[in-house]
């Protein structure tokens, strides 16, 4: 797959022109600075549409920053364990409500191991989930992209708790400096903190091949007792079976130093691993909502075959990929549409709204980019010209005067409008009223009938999937 592909193909099929990576890369910079004016306007959701538990949840993910290796020497080879282009760690963050779960260990266990005779039931949808991830700030006043994330965290946790009338629940793994920022950023001292099960479970593995081999057939029956004690609470069991065993079975120095390094993490995470507290309250005990969005918001996009981003770069993708994650898609591309129109028309624009409402935003967005007089050249601006002559009148921008698209008829010639103008004469009818009082006349969408309307219009609710193409990977 080639960079910015599917949105490239999709404008190179409606305008037969082709665009350069550096052209579409500008456009999804240009747009990733109206983000964080958008996040900050956004106010708390209905509290009727909210779930009854508040989550808070963070995570880390890589990205490869081009330029950030070690540099050649002595004729272009680098040290020992250097690579050209180094990872660059970006934080994810993310809040929603969710209602209660309440499950017993059996059903946690039958779940985790796929029991062919468990049947889950169904479990609550996070509600107005918000998601924002982030890249460290490089400038004058360097920042942490767990600074920053968390920042945004702290901004947003009050307008979904404002009372700390509903429980607090905070999902993280066993990193420190993240469970550090959820004490700093998240000002209710009765929130729970839970460690992510789905980082507990990976360990209990591990510690059954080092005392049973890759292969052992104890391995399986282990791991399932270990899980059920650790969902009962019994971590103090599980970490005194663990020494008791690596003593039994022998352990070398290298798997002993591997095993203690196990009960090490679970004894500093001891506090956060009371599972069996948390399925009685119906609390989630996992991370899904964050791990998967690491994997749509960054690997899925970010992470392809060969590629490596510059950090303004990268981080204009993530603020534009957030924006979509979240499902606010529509209603950021309403208001940076408003807000570039005020822009460029300080005076405001007399007559009916430059776009219909109505209008699916993918094609909201691509006509805000080709009406923009700062946009392409000349041969871009004619095309889009002629683009905007086929569109329907419900969304016509009230600025492009009706004429056929026909090469070769213009408006005074059009055997359908040129009756008009007389009309528009003795009335002082409105450009615009003549398109209006015409649509009884043109049965193909053209105003004089020559020919029928292009393929690509042949509905007016057709959506083109312009420029969200690219944001949806």
């Amino acid at each position: 797959e080639q960079p910015f592909g599917q949105v490239n193909q999709t404008i190179a099929r409606m305008l037969k022109l082709q665009q350069s990576v550096d052209s579409l890369e500008g456009g999804n910079r240009q747009m990733a600075q109206d983000v964080g004016w958008f996040r900050e306007t956004q106010g708390p959701p209905p509290p009727a549409e909210e779930g009854q538990i508040v989550v808070v949840t963070a995570d880390c993910k890589g990205i490869v920053i081009r330029g950030q290796g070690t540099p050649t020497v002595c004729g272009g080879q680098r040290p020992a364990g250097q690579r050209a282009n180094q990872k660059r760690m970006a934080t994810v963050g993310a809040v929603y409500t969710v209602g209660p779960y309440q499950r017993t260990v059996a059903d946690v266990v039958a779940a985790l191991f796929r029991d062919e005779d468990y049947k889950a039931p169904p479990r609550p949808q996070p509600c107005h989930k918000r998601v924002w991830a982030s890249l460290p700030d490089d400038g004058p006043q360097p920042k942490s992209s767990i600074d920053k994330v968390f920042t945004w965290l702290w901004w947003e946790f009050p307008q979904r708790n404002p009372l700390l009338e509903r429980p607090t629940v905070c999902i993280c793994d066993g990193q420190e400096t993240l469970w550090q920022a959820c004490a700093d950023s998240i000002w209710d001292d009765g929130r729970v903190e839970i460690l992510d099960l789905l980082h507990v479970t990976p360990r209990l593995w591990q510690a059954a091949k080092l005392l049973y081999g890759d292969k052992g057939k104890e391995v399986l029956p282990f791991v399932r007792q270990r899980v059920t004690q650790i969902l009962e609470g019994k971590v103090e069991t599980v970490m005194r079976a663990l020494h008791r065993l690596g003593k039994e079975r022998e352990l070398n120095a290298a798997k002993k130093k591997v095993l203690n390094r196990l009960c090490q993490y679970f004894n500093k995470n001891r506090a956060r691993m009371h599972y069996d507290e948390y399925l009685r309250a119906g609390y989630p005990i996992a991370s899904g909502v964050i791990e998967g969005a690491c994997r749509h918001l960054i690997k899925d996009r970010m992470e392809r075959a060969g590629m490596h981003w510059t950090l303004e770069g990268a981080q204009a993708m993530l603020d534009v990929r957030s924006v979509w994650i979240c499902d606010q898609w529509n209603a950021f591309q309403v208001q940076r549409i408003d807000r570039e129109t005020k822009r460029l028309y300080p005076q405001g624009v007399t007559g009916r709204p430059l776009l219909h409402k109505s209008l699916y935003l993918p094609e909201l967005e691509i006509i805000t980019l080709l009406v923009n007089p700062g946009v392409g050249d000349g041969r871009f601006k004619r095309k889009t010209a002629a683009f905007l002559r086929c569109l329907p009148w419900s969304i016509r921008p009230a600025a492009i005067v009706p004429r056929c698209h026909h090469a070769r008829c213009t408006f005074q010639e059009c055997p359908r409008i040129a009756p008009l103008t007389s009309l528009k004469a003795q009335k002082s009818l409105e450009i615009q009223d003549l398109w209006r009082a015409d649509d009884r006349l043109r049965p193909s969408g053209s105003p004089c009938g020559c020919h029928s309307r292009p393929p690509f219009l042949k509905s007016p609710t057709s959506s083109f999937f312009l420029a969200s193409t690219e944001i949806t990977g």
